[in-house]
């Protein structure tokens, strides 16, 4: 029997990653994310002089796709599935999902170093969906270790992807990354049943300080990335949790009615 895992309350992880994924698509379409991937493909080709362009700008696009499924995929953690965490106050429902983002940063990389890379060979593009599900909600602004190390103790080997995490990896990875095909074993094995310890997310930010101190370029176009895709969560947030009549919702609409369409209120 399968469970369903949850983003917010009774709002279905799965669901959510496709709704946010498919509200990029107006970035997208815009052309806003292709400018953005024709300048990270120039930068890379200063870099990497005998990169395939056209590979180049069409994989830095399905990345962003991944990243805007996967940058919850933290939230899939068995801790946050516990219904004890979920309480009912005044009427409202309350979760707390603290410190997903980094969590969901520690899996997308296990999955792009330990399962996607000989199809995404370029190690700067492999950054993309880790750092847009880090810093969607500004992590690093607030980021804390020594909080971040004794919530990791007091979880002890807790700190687990519930297994019904792979069916929404392998969602993310079918709807968005053309021509690869994973086993679902493979990253049962590689990315969900191996706990996040300290020394995960201690990487994690060594890999992202290097990266930063030789493709500062790179980072600020990656950033762009990141905007978009924290825009589309915050819409879909807002439809998900107060519905198209939210004031979240319709300040959106007001801004930038592009990013608004019927669709939202089905």
């Amino acid at each position: 029997m399968t469970q369903t895992l949850y983003a917010y309350c009774n709002s279905s992880l799965l669901q959510h990653s496709i709704n946010v994924a498919e509200k990029l698509e107006v970035f997208i379409e815009r052309g806003d994310s292709i400018v953005l991937c024709n300048k990270i493909t120039n930068t890379l080709k200063a870099k990497h002089k005998s990169i395939d362009e056209k590979l180049v700008r069409n994989q830095c696009l399905e990345l962003a796709r991944l990243a805007a499924f996967l940058h919850d995929i933290g939230k899939g953690l068995e801790i946050y599935q516990d219904p004890s965490r979920y309480k009912v106050v005044e009427g409202e429902c309350k979760a707390s999902y603290v410190f997903h983002e980094v969590f969901s940063a520690v899996i997308i990389r296990r999955l792009m170093e330990n399962v996607l890379a000989k199809y995404i060979k370029l190690e700067e593009l492999r950054l993309i969906p880790v750092i847009v599900a880090l810093y969607h909600h500004y992590t690093m602004e607030r980021l804390d270790f020594e909080k971040i190390r004794d919530y990791l103790d007091r979880l002890g080997r807790k700190v687990l992807l519930h297994k019904e995490a792979i069916n929404i990896i392998i969602e993310a990875i079918k709807r968005t990354l053309r021509n690869v095909d994973v086993e679902d074993r493979i990253i049962e094995k590689r990315v969900v049943s191996k706990p996040v310890k300290i020394i995960d997310i201690e990487d994690l930010f060594f890999d992202i300080d290097q990266f930063y101190r030789s493709n500062k370029r790179l980072l600020l176009l990656y950033f762009g990335i990141v905007s978009q895709v924290a825009v589309a969560d915050y819409i879909v947030a807002s439809i998900e949790r107060g519905g198209v009549s939210s004031k979240y919702y319709m300040d959106i609409c007001r801004e930038a009615p592009w990013l608004c369409s019927p669709s939202d209120k089905k």
